[in-house]
This record gives C-alpha cells, structure tokens and sequence, in this order.
C-alpha cells in the first residue's frame, strides 16, 4: 500500500513537472532545477518562522498557477520561484487556499507593475491587512 502510494505521488509529480515544462518552456537542467526547489519548499520554514505544508506537487501546480497569473515570470526560473515561494508563505501565513494567494499577489503585482523581487513586500503588506 505504501508502494503504491509513493508510485502515485512520483507519478504525479513527474506529471506536474511534464506540464511545468509544456507552459514555461524549460527542459533538461532549468526544469530539473525547479522540480529541486518544489522538493527543498516543501520541506522548508523560512526565516519569519512560516512552515511551508504544501507537497512538491502542490508547489509546481503553484508555479503554474503563478506563470499563468503573471506570464513574464516564466522567462526566468528564479523569479518564477521566488515569487511563488512568497506567494506559499502568504498562503500559510494567511490560512487560505494557494490559488487565493496566487490570484491576490499577482493582481497586485500586476497593479504596481512589480518585480519578482519586491514580492516579499507585498506579502508582508497583504499578510498584515489578513492579520487585522
């Protein structure tokens, strides 16, 4: 039973990846890459003490999610990460949905015409206003 269950979720996540891979248009290295990231989030608490719950294949469906929201992220492998990694905690932080959380920071960073660097920014503005 428990074969088979790691069998899916590798299944899964070689999935997500193929589909990560069909919308950003990275292969070999540059995929492999991001795939590493979902796998280190996964398991990670940042520095504010946040613990990332979402399973690696949680976290490429939030790349995705991410890259469809806003598209010029997916020119570049470390702001597609970074702002999804910001994108998790809000959700954490938060206590909703990644989808929610995706939908809210890119419409604002869209909004401000931000960059991939001054998610944590927002993240820390929005988690705030949730707080109160």
């Amino acid at each position: 039973m428990g074969i088979r269950s790691t069998t899916e979720e590798f299944n899964k996540f070689e999935s997500g990846l193929d589909e990560l891979s069909a919308l950003t248009g990275l292969a070999g290295d540059d995929l492999t890459w991001l795939g590493d990231q979902a796998k280190q989030l996964s398991i990670s608490t940042g520095e504010n003490g946040i613990r990332i719950t979402k399973s690696a294949t949680d976290i490429l469906e939030a790349y995705k999610l991410m890259g469809s929201a806003k598209p010029e992220l997916l020119k570049n492998k470390e702001a597609l990460n970074e702002v999804t990694k910001q994108t998790l905690i809000l959700a954490e932080a938060s206590k909703m949905e990644t989808g929610p959380a995706v939908t809210s920071l890119a419409n604002i960073m869209n909004q401000f015409n931000a960059q991939a660097s001054d998610a944590a920014k927002y993240v820390n503005a929005l988690a705030a206003g949730a707080k109160e």
